[in-house]
């Protein structure tokens, strides 16, 4: 028989499994930029989720490299639909996995309750069959899928996804919001900051906040204010790394 916690990182024999709580966007943080066709696949989502009155379930596929924002997404679609989100990684599925997944899906259905899987590419590579395919076709919930690349999904899957969003990395204009949404405002007017100039880097909306936790680390190491020169470096650092 499958764990009562199915989504929880395997343990030690013996040791408890405690339940993941619901996830939810912090009450004051500002809500996070997407690209324009990012916020309509969204807002998809949203009116077909709204529409099905409990009596058809929604499917959605997130596809985008890591840090382009999918786990923020399912957060704010929660929000919309006044939910929380069972944030899962695929890889911390409890064996058997697809039962482990089922109990999960079981979950979703409950009131209030979007399951989001994280790294579900290869999973639903390697253990979408039968048993898993017709579970899917059940559903009566929300359930959201993060993928790197829309065509990983595989076909018999996709004729059951209402909506795929993408998540295409942010241009110029993106990155400067971007910037401008996870920079502290205290920050940006004692060090005269120019997110438009930080925005010349081409990273993801996860770099960029990695970009300024280093910068502010940078700062902090060398006992000093937080100045341009630390976000100039941490963007430096991430370009080169990927993040």
């Amino acid at each position: 028989a499958a764990p009562a916690n199915p989504g929880a990182p395997r343990e030690p024999p013996g040791e408890a499994v405690v339940p993941l709580p619901g996830a939810r966007l912090a009450a004051a943080a500002p809500r996070p930029v997407f690209a324009a066709v990012t916020e309509d696949a969204i807002a998809e989502l949203r009116t077909r989720a709204r529409r099905r009155g409990g009596e058809a379930g929604v499917l959605g596929v997130l596809a985008g490299p890591d840090g382009s924002g999918r786990r923020l997404a399912a957060l704010v679609l929660a929000e919309e639909l006044g939910a929380e989100v069972r944030q899962v990684e695929a890889a911390e599925l409890a064996e058997p996995v697809v039962a482990a997944l089922g109990l999960l899906l079981d979950e979703a259905e409950g009131p209030g309750v979007i399951l989001h899987l994280s790294g579900a590419g290869a999973f639903l590579g390697a253990h979408l069959g039968p048993a898993l395919l017709g579970r899917l076709g059940r559903f009566r919930g929300v359930a959201l899928f993060s993928v790197e690349k829309a065509g990983s999904v595989p076909p018999a899957l996709r004729r059951l996804v209402a909506t795929v969003v993408p998540f295409p990395r942010p241009d110029v204009a993106a990155r400067e919001a971007l910037w401008r949404l996870h920079l502290p405002p205290s920050v940006v007017e004692r060090a005269y900051l120019d997110p438009a100039l930080l925005a010349r880097h081409e990273l993801t909306g996860g770099q960029i906040r990695a970009c300024v936790e280093r910068a502010l680390l940078l700062a902090e190491a060398a006992g000093t204010a937080p100045g341009a020169e630390h976000f100039e470096r941490a963007a430096l650092v991430a370009a080169a790394l990927g993040g």
